[in-house]
């Protein structure tokens, strides 16, 4: 439902199985249980998928430039996605989560020096402050990138909540909402 809320906005979405066939479990449990799901995808066996598969296809079909979106784990895929390739102009980080560098035994803070494409976050109040406005990962990337860095926070939501809100609560569905409206605005900002 997510990626047809870009394609609704006339973006062509493409939305690759980086986790080929083994997503984390809706009601698995953020412990040891994530840690080691975690370590089964390192980036060599993820990047190769958008980098030289993903991003080819989309040129080849048309895309003129590409964005990248990604949620939670995503961020982390998508942050070393920017590193490497100059052709990700824009990437939409929701609720993302900076201790997936840890996990895998990286460190955040040097992919601030790598990449160009300009980078929106959308974290809640109880995300990494790293990734926050005065948080050292934000503060790196605004540092050399200035305006292409944004950051719009929901204080009062949950990790997860566009991915997996409860939309029955008003106030979460409005976020949702705001979360889309925002994105997509990136994204037409800068690709």
């Amino acid at each position: 439902a997510n990626a047809d809320r870009f394609a609704k906005a006339g973006f062509k979405v493409y939305y690759p199985d980086l986790y080929h066939g083994e997503p984390f479990p809706e009601d698995g449990k953020f412990d040891h249980t994530f840690v080691e799901w975690c370590k089964k995808f390192p980036y060599s066996k993820v990047g190769p998928s958008l980098k030289d598969i993903l991003i080819p296809h989309a040129k080849a079909n048309g895309a003129k430039s590409i964005g990248v979106t990604g949620y939670c784990w995503g961020f982390w895929a998508m942050t070393q996605l920017c590193a490497e390739s100059a052709e990700v102009l824009a990437a939409v980080h929701v609720h993302p989560s900076p201790p997936i560098f840890k996990i895998l035994g990286e460190e955040m803070l040097p992919f601030a020096e790598k990449i160009n494409a300009a980078q929106l976050f959308l974290p809640v109040g109880a995300d990494d402050a790293s990734i926050k406005e005065d948080g050292e990962y934000y503060l790196a990337l605004k540092k050399r990138l200035g305006d292409k860095v944004e950051n719009h926070e929901f204080p009062d939501e949950v990790h997860g909540f566009v991915a997996r809100g409860d939309l029955s609560v008003q106030k979460t569905k409005e976020a949702v909402e705001k979360a889309f409206e925002l994105s997509i605005e990136f994204f037409n900002k800068h690709l």
